[in-house]
């Protein structure tokens, strides 16, 4: 069993060969970068009995190998994750249950009912770095993957655009056949945890790289339920009033990049509302926080919330941030230019530096 430390990153494809070309990877890596092709079948009962604990058991194959995983809930904050995870070398592509460890699974889970619920095929580019520190290196692994989280199971040939690969059904109903894999994780082999987010800014200076709650677990279950993706992160005024200034920043981080993946993902510009409120939450609590946001941050924010109002302007209604959206020869027009606001890299940095000041108050993991 080891202990994983992430940050997770999407990236729009477009910036797939400026990323590769970084001059700060060549000045960091410790040897020539690998790229190599990766399929996953993912695990599940047919009540999704893992996926309801957070868990997540696949099978990978890499090459002639096949190695199977479990990773447990763990926590995430602003982006970083930390979790439990254990592999195994398996002789074929048969489940083995009897590596798994019950005191990691949840109480009364019946093995002999998982089955594949979905899959992923990917190529995995990847770079070793090891970044300098004033007290001791840190070595990083740094990963570009691009690829599809499939409904089903394994295939060898590719789905056409907008078609699923066949494979077994599953007890869940499913409703879109693929979501796109662009991202970008820079995991922690050793040293400072810090130095990721360092990492990841001094990046997102030329590549749009943006903070990501969605794994690519997660992307198979969304295909399974769609409904899920709208499910964002909530707390009573009540529970609210009870944080402190750090607890709030990460749990609106946490609210806004949920409610921009959510959209991004069922196409409902119904959720807009919900994104504009994450930001001017976080655009009010930036300017009063203890917390050392920097300047040039609190501006992104105030011209993101401002350059949203203004687009969603005709759309809002006497309700806080309530939508009506009534087709108009504008209506596409504004959506795009919405979507490109989302998708900008100084938004990108904007939510980086908040999920960095969030760590450096109160550090994951020390």
């Amino acid at each position: 069993m080891a202990q994983e430390i992430e940050l997770k990153l999407s990236l729009p494809a477009s910036a797939y060969n400026s990323l590769r070309e970084q001059p700060l990877l060549k000045k960091y890596q410790r040897q020539e970068r690998e790229t190599r092709s990766l399929c996953n079948l993912y695990f599940d009962t047919p009540e999704l009995a893992l996926n309801r604990h957070k868990i997540a058991l696949r099978i990978r194959r890499q090459g002639d190998r096949f190695i199977q995983t479990l990773k447990t809930r763990g926590s995430s904050q602003g982006g970083l994750h930390q979790r439990q995870e254990w592999e195994w070398d398996l002789e074929s592509a048969e489940l083995d249950c009897s590596l798994l460890p019950a005191d990691a699974l949840p109480q009364g889970v019946d093995l002999a009912s998982f089955e594949p619920v979905f899959s992923t095929d990917f190529e995995r580019t990847v770079w070793k770095l090891r970044v300098p520190g004033e007290d001791q290196d840190t070595d990083i692994e740094l990963v570009l993957d691009e690829g599809w989280a499939i409904a089903g199971a394994w295939n060898s040939n590719k789905p056409e655009p907008g078609k699923r690969k066949s494979g077994p059904s599953t007890s869940a109903s499913i409703t879109k056949g693929r979501d796109a894999i662009s991202e970008v994780e820079l995991e922690l082999l050793s040293g400072d945890p810090g130095q990721l987010y360092r990492l990841a800014l001094e990046l997102s200076k030329e590549v749009p790289l943006r903070i990501t709650r969605v794994s690519k677990a997660e992307r198979g279950f969304r295909l399974l339920c769609p409904e899920r993706a709208r499910q964002l992160p909530q707390l009573s005024e009540l529970d609210r009033a009870k944080l402190t200034e750090h607890q709030l920043l990460m749990h609106l981080l946490t609210f806004t990049q949920s409610a921009i993946e959510s959209f991004e993902f069922l196409e409902d510009p119904q959720l807009l509302s919900q994104v504009l409120a994450g930001f001017e939450d976080l655009q009010a609590l930036s300017t009063a926080l203890s917390l050392s946001i920097p300047q040039a941050t609190q501006q992104a924010l105030a011209s993101c919330c401002q350059s949203l109002r203004h687009r969603l302007g005709p759309w809002l209604l006497e309700q806080r941030y309530a939508l009506n959206i009534s087709p108009n020869a504008g209506y596409p027009v504004r959506m795009q230019e919405i979507e490109k606001i989302l998708r900008s890299q100084s938004l990108a940095q904007c939510l980086l530096q908040l999920s960095f000041a969030g760590y450096s108050a109160e550090p994951v993991g020390r």
